[in-house]
């Protein structure tokens, strides 16, 4: 059965997008997310997702993306939202590394390739993709 993985793009109004460096797999800088958990709703467990990994609260306000990585049979969900407020929390070290906004421009190394490639489709204006990882 498809794992299902979602990710936000926020962006603040400096027009800056909030990435997260994972302490897993390849250590490497991509947007808040996560894997979808039993009976969540998209909107629910992108929430979830980027609250346990930035302690912001969000709204998700539009579908960015959806694709497949065939090669692990997960479904990916992109959607943008906003920063509701900053929550009291602690982000699990085990998981996330570092916590950052960047401009389009100058994204942090290393930046995960396929997020890459989201983010700029993202800051081009590009909507309702399809991907294929």
């Amino acid at each position: 059965m498809p794992r299902v993985g979602i990710h936000a793009i926020i962006v603040n109004e400096d027009n800056h997008v909030l990435l997260v460096r994972r302490n897993y797999l390849e250590h490497d800088w991509i947007p808040p997310g996560g894997m979808m958990e039993d009976g969540e709703s998209i909107p629910s467990a992108v929430a979830r997702e980027v609250l346990e990994e930035t302690c912001y609260v969000i709204e998700p306000t539009e579908l960015v993306a959806v694709g497949s990585r065939p090669r692990t049979n997960d479904v990916i969900i992109v959607m943008a939202a906003k920063i509701v407020e900053k929550a009291n929390g602690q982000i699990d070290p085990n998981e996330i590394a570092e916590i950052g906004f960047f401009s389009f421009d100058k994204l942090p190394e290393p930046m995960n390739p396929e997020a890459k490639k989201l983010l700029a489709l993202f800051r081009d204006g590009i909507r309702g993709h399809l991907l294929i990882v």
